[in-house]
């Protein structure tokens, strides 16, 4: 197995984010440990509310941990596999998500149902704002938001517009660009396809998002928690 380089992988991804946590009050701290076998880079965000640190191997695993400051809520505790720089630099999203997003309920909801029983109470909802870079996009509601990291297709009026894996071309990037204003009026799957969920629009177009993996293909965080899709849901 090629290793990857986690020193390099995780100084890439502070660079590139460092800003943005220390807008929000936080501080971030990182440390590596590259001649061991394996290799790790350990990294740490105390944020106001929350304060998270996830380690990572070179051999493939993690451990994972956030936790509310005021009461000492243990909001996740995992032990992750990973393979590959994208997955890890995911993980490393999760966590600036988790420790910074703390105004979102911490319980995780743990099915399908009752996730879009959560959304079904906040919709129809306006997109407020839709953030994305290669790879993955974010849509935000009213108190909600979606992350999509798995493979996507746009439909209007039942015909294909395009389909999107990731963020690979310009066009894709202007689809995800044009949901910002939509009105969300559902949320559930495709009947015959179990493992494709959709969000419905007011006008009639249908963002649909494969659960290909058991890797956070898609994330659905509600006031009422958090549900993280994985493909052994549907057997």
């Amino acid at each position: 197995m090629n290793r990857v380089d986690v020193a390099s992988v995780v100084e890439n991804w502070v660079d590139q984010n460092r800003m943005r946590i220390e807008s929000e009050d936080a501080r971030l701290s990182v440390s590596y440990e590259v001649d061991r076998d394996p290799a790790a880079a350990s990294l740490s965000i105390d944020g106001p509310e929350r304060i998270g640190s996830v380690t990572v191997w070179d051999s493939g695993s993690a451990e994972f941990q956030v936790g509310a400051i005021a009461n000492g809520t243990i909001v996740a505790n995992e032990s992750l596999n990973w393979r590959g720089a994208d997955e890890l630099g995911r993980i490393c999203d999760r966590l600036m998500r988790s420790v910074l997003d703390s105004g979102q309920n911490p319980r995780m909801i743990s099915s399908y149902s009752e996730a879009a029983e959560a959304l079904a109470r906040q919709l129809p909802s306006e997109i407020t704002r839709v953030e994305s870079s290669p790879g993955v996009f974010t849509i935000f509601g009213e108190s909600w938001h979606l992350v999509v990291f798995c493979r996507w297709w746009f439909t209007q009026a039942d015909a294909l517009v395009i389909d999107g894996d990731g963020l690979d071309s310009g066009d894709a990037e202007s689809i995800v660009d044009s949901l910002n204003g939509r009105r969300v009026v559902g949320f559930g799957y495709d009947t015959p396809r179990p493992a494709v969920a959709r969000l419905d629009f007011a006008d009639g177009s249908v963002l649909s998002f494969e659960t290909d993996s058991d890797y956070e293909p898609w994330t659905l965080v509600t006031a009422a928690g958090s549900f993280i899709a994985a493909l052994s849901d549907f057997g």
